[in-house]
């Protein structure tokens, strides 16, 4: 694996989504057709024929690598979006009073 391949997959495992639009983020630069990712593919035609099949399990790999990583991203936010939802209620505490327009 290049340093190329390598600083991309440090950067995979380094990533963390706090929102929907970092999830997004995370999705376009690594997982879509005009992702990182995806420029290592369509350079596969310049890569000697030799080194094809080497250079291809690399990139497949790291492909790999990224979707788990998104998976786990969504897993994450939704057990921490499930875990606000289901929070437990302090009924001892006072009630919230709203404010009126004055």
């Amino acid at each position: 694996m290049d340093a190329n391949m390598q600083s991309i997959l440090d950067e995979i495992n380094a990533f963390t989504a706090d929102d929907d639009q970092q999830l997004e983020t995370y999705r376009m630069r690594f997982i879509s057709k005009k992702s990182v990712i995806g420029d290592l593919f369509a350079q596969m035609g310049q890569i000697p024929a030799e080194e094809r099949k080497a250079y291809g399990q690399t990139i497949n790999a790291l492909k790999e690598a990224a979707q788990d990583k998104f998976k786990a991203l969504i897993v994450a936010m939704e057990a921490k979006k499930e875990s606000s939802v289901n929070a437990p209620v302090d009924l001892t505490l006072p009630p919230l009073m709203k404010m009126r327009d004055r």
